[in-house]
């Protein structure tokens, strides 16, 4: 199978990156991840694949809930990829926003670097603007409100996203939800 990031950005130099990935590599990484964060977490399925990671559907059995487990690509873990991967959730994590995913937990598992968010089982920004119809104004006044109210939150904590679009917006409910930072710059 062939995974593809959503497309050309400046972290690439403009440059669309293809990784032709086996099924069994796919398969193995999967398995590795899973004996890796077992039993704290049970993996369930690969729910996005993108250029600096793949997430994830987990469980978690302690608190009976879903959640969403970000693994980054382990071909792109270099030390400094994996610190600001890191550091990015730890940074997340001390945000509690309606407007942005709660993160969890973050970590590295045999060799696996990693972390758990809030799923947000709602549908993307993307996937709203192409089953149409188009947002009428009443609700792109809310959806840009609370975009900005998010932004606004992640900026004060010295937070840059750095991958906003479409794709990275989810909904809870009516409910805007930034997500996936792309590996956030912070001051």
């Amino acid at each position: 199978s062939v995974v593809r990031p959503n497309g050309p950005s400046r972290a690439t130099g403009g440059r669309l990156f293809v990784w032709a990935v086996s099924l069994e590599a796919m398969t193995d990484l999967f398995e590795r991840l899973r004996l890796a964060l077992a039993p704290q977490y049970q993996l369930e399925r690969e729910l996005a694949s993108g250029g600096m990671g793949i997430v994830y559907i987990g469980h978690d059995p302690a608190l009976r809930r879903q959640v969403a487990i970000k693994l980054l690509r382990p071909e792109l873990a270099t030390a400094t990829a994996a610190a600001r991967f890191l550091t990015e959730a730890r940074l997340l994590a001390k945000l509690n926003h309606r407007a942005v995913v709660t993160i969890y937990q973050a970590g590295e598992a045999d060799g696996l670097f990693y972390y758990v968010m809030e799923l947000v089982p709602g549908e993307t920004l993307a996937e709203r603007l192409a089953r149409g119809p188009p947002l009428d104004e009443r609700h792109l006044v809310s959806l840009a409100r609370s975009l900005l109210d998010g932004l606004e939150a992640v900026h004060q904590f010295g937070i840059v996203h750095r991958d906003l679009k479409p794709a990275n917006i989810l909904f809870r409910g009516e409910q805007a939800v930034i997500s996936d930072f792309g590996i956030a710059l912070s001051d």
